[in-house]
């Protein structure tokens, strides 16, 4: 397209605008005229009669006595408190929140002091551990073999197992 007939097209857009603005103004800015539809010419806004003050009549009323009242509702913002849980149970049911194991397999030294495992914690610093350490967190190295770590969460018992030989 050619910069003329780009400049054209964008002063057709303007004008355009321009045009669509001024008619929305003139819109909303058109006198009201009193033969327009809805509105009572004067003189029959006279000829109406006003209503007549009347005194509030009040008509005796009788609400049926209800003999079936059912069930009671429940005052869902004042109700009674729970009754308390027997601690047995209580610790049955409230599950132990065990913290993810954060530790990665680095190597392991067999020999002379055979039984230490390097791991990485989560900030990437290398620890060493053998079965029956505690390794911080609430988790402890609780056995290892040629194929396999298992750590024990001390508070919940819970195990888990990281591979780390070839499975045969």
């Amino acid at each position: 397209m050619t910069r003329a007939g780009s400049m054209q097209r964008r002063l057709l857009l303007l004008a355009a605008l321009l045009l669509t603005l001024w008619v929305t103004w003139q819109v909303g800015h058109e006198p009201q005229d009193a033969s327009v539809v809805g509105a009572p010419a004067a003189s029959q806004r006279r000829l109406q009669p006003k209503p007549a003050a009347s005194a509030a009549v009040r008509l005796p009323l009788q609400w049926p006595d209800r003999t079936d009242l059912g069930p009671p509702v429940a005052d869902l913002f004042n109700l009674p408190a729970p009754p308390p849980v027997p601690q047995a149970a209580m610790a049955t049911a409230m599950p132990v929140l065990v913290p993810p194991l954060q530790v990665k397999f680095m190597g392991r030294l067999d020999g002379i002091q055979a039984g230490f495992v390097f791991l990485t914690d989560a900030n990437d610093r290398v620890i060493t551990a053998k079965p029956g350490q505690s390794l911080g967190g609430g988790w402890q190295l609780a056995s290892m073999d040629q194929r396999q770590l298992v750590f024990r969460h001390e508070p919940s018992g819970q195990l888990q197992t990281i591979l780390i030989g070839a499975t045969q």
